[in-house]
């Protein structure tokens, strides 16, 4: 006789104060940020994030670090930028993941900029929600995904929104060219 299983889908919440201004930050300070508020909220929920996507852990073992270098921080901050004129908050969650979110930021994102490969990685995505303060639900059933309360802008406001980003990816690719000749000189 086979004995059969039942998988427990584990379910945990993640929600932090939306970090104002994340994308002025300088890259230590930014990476304060994730290191002292976004990485400890994640773990104390038994969630923890790395490079190539989150996992959950038992809270007795040790946990990994996020290990980020300047460019992704960058491309972070960026994102985190562009967040709000794509997205929306909602009052539940949304039954597209975050997989279809991060599809749905690189579409408005190739829009904004004509650049067909612009890409957002899955993991930025999260990242960058948990910092806008808008909550997740990660369930162990959907592996590296969560879901959000959020929404996708649509009609006038999506394209008043891209008209936007366009405007806001135009300012921080100026503001790192300023960045880098201060720099070199």
């Amino acid at each position: 006789m086979a004995s059969s299983v039942e998988q427990k889908n584990i379910v945990r919440y993640v929600v932090i104060d939306e970090q104002v201004g994340f994308d002025e930050l300088s890259v230590e300070e930014a990476a304060d940020v994730l290191g002292k508020i976004l990485i400890p909220a994640c773990k104390e929920q038994g969630i923890n994030l790395y490079s190539k996507g989150y996992y959950f852990i038992d809270l007795s073992k040790k946990c990994h670090s996020l290990r980020l270098c300047v460019a992704e921080i960058e491309l972070l901050q960026r994102t985190f930028a562009a967040i709000d004129l794509v997205f929306d908050r909602s009052g539940s969650f949304s039954t597209r993941t975050s997989y279809g979110f991060k599809h749905d930021m690189e579409k408005c994102l190739q829009a904004a900029t004509g650049d067909k490969h612009e890409y957002v990685p899955n993991l930025e995505l999260i990242i960058v929600m948990l910092l806008k303060g808008i909550p997740a639900k990660f369930e162990s059933f959907r592996k590296k995904n969560c879901l959000f309360k959020a929404k996708l802008k649509v009609g006038q406001e999506k394209e008043e929104g891209l008209k936007a980003l366009q405007k806001k990816l135009e300012e921080i690719r100026k503001l790192r060219l300023e960045k880098e000749r201060a720099f070199y000189k």
